[in-house]
């Protein structure tokens, strides 16, 4: 082969020959560094641009005059498998140990003739100290409450509400382990993420400062501008991120909350109906209402009888206004056009008599 490459005459081979020969040796050269570029990253494990990069992480290109950085992969491998093991330890232990973390709640409907002694009964609760109200309303035929009790005393409540002889009672209770310890993982997972964050925003203001102060002593404007833009940027990437995570933080304590809430206490909702068989309020109310409707019937008839003929009229009217104004501008236009066809014609006639008489 190189035998063979020595002999050939290079000198006689045509321009056009060579140009191929160049354009397909360097075709072969990008597929060979591609082959191995590809080798060289399977074997790392994986594409370069999906490799965490840690807080300590902070490299300097010499090259380009500043620290080479990036916040996008910043601990993400790290908090998806640490969620993932939160996960799965929270699955295998959700099983035991679920009756500490029960959510119980009562649900009660009664009916009684007289419902002013059991509305007092249940508002006289309002002053003890384990028993918070969260929303109450009450009138002549209904009276309804909602309200939580501390987990110690709930049993007693919940037997003062029986003894108010309800017609439906209903405990619901439903575990809520799964959350808790979900919760507690996830807040785990995110203070280490900020953490990390406030480690590596220290980390960069180092390697900032190190290769700001290389800049200025070597005079170096555009380096220093550039790493000066740089930082900014990184800066506020970084800022934007420890905002997003505040608010997951805040939304994370809100919701592990409100399930600490339906753990210690235990929910009431308790409504009173008043029996009644003959409702003569509601009756009259009833009549009250269709001689209301009657009378807007009646008055909504004498409007369209009246204001409604009036703009029918109207409204004929200006149709035949419109359509005067369109009929007479039509035949205006008509007549128009007719006599300025009438007027070109007799003036070809003209011409053309007068063409004929001078070729006589």
């Amino acid at each position: 082969m190189g035998s063979s490459l020595k002999n050939i005459n290079w000198r006689e081979i045509s321009k056009v020959k060579l140009f191929f020969y160049s354009l397909l040796a360097l075709l072969c050269l990008t597929i060979v560094l591609s082959i191995v570029k590809t080798t060289l990253t399977v074997r790392s494990g994986g594409s370069l641009s999906n490799v965490p990069r840690m807080a300590s992480e902070v490299s300097y290109d010499s090259a380009a005059g500043y620290p080479n950085t990036s916040v996008d992969a910043l601990g993400d491998y790290e908090i998806e498998e640490s969620l993932n093991v939160t996960s799965k330890s929270t699955s295998q232990s959700a099983v035991s140990g679920a009756e500490d973390y029960e959510a119980v709640s009562y649900s009660a409907k009664i009916k009684n003739k007289e419902i002013e002694n059991i509305c007092d009964t249940i508002e006289s609760w309002k002053p003890l100290g384990y028993v918070v109200f969260e929303s109450t309303a009450r009138n002549d035929n209904h009276c309804s409450y909602s309200f939580k009790v501390e987990r110690l005393q709930a049993e007693a409540i919940a037997e003062e509400v029986k003894t108010l002889d309800p017609y439906d009672f209903t405990a619901n209770i439903q575990t809520q382990k799964r959350q808790v310890l979900y919760y507690e993982g996830r807040l785990d997972i995110l203070l280490q993420q900020q953490e990390m964050y406030k480690e590596y925003i220290a980390n960069i203001n180092e390697e900032y400062d190190r290769a700001i102060a290389s800049a200025v002593d070597a005079q170096n404007s555009n380096a220093l501008a550039t790493l000066l833009r740089n930082r900014q940027e990184i800066v506020e990437q970084i800022d934007n991120q420890r905002i997003s995570l505040a608010n997951q933080l805040q939304n994370l304590a809100q919701s592990s909350g409100d399930v600490e809430d339906s753990i210690d206490y235990v929910s009431f909702s308790v409504v009173v109906y008043k029996y009644q068989i003959f409702n003569f309020q509601g009756i009259k109310d009833s009549w009250v209402s269709a001689l209301g409707n009657l009378v807007n019937n009646i008055n909504s008839t004498l409007q369209d009888l009246t204001v409604g003929v009036l703009n029918l009229f109207l409204g004929i009217f200006l149709v035949f206004v419109y359509g005067a104004i369109i009929i007479f501008t039509v035949v205006f236009a008509a007549r128009l056009a007719a006599e300025i066809v009438k007027g070109v014609w007799k003036r070809t006639e003209i011409d053309d008599r007068q063409h004929e008489y001078h070729e006589s």
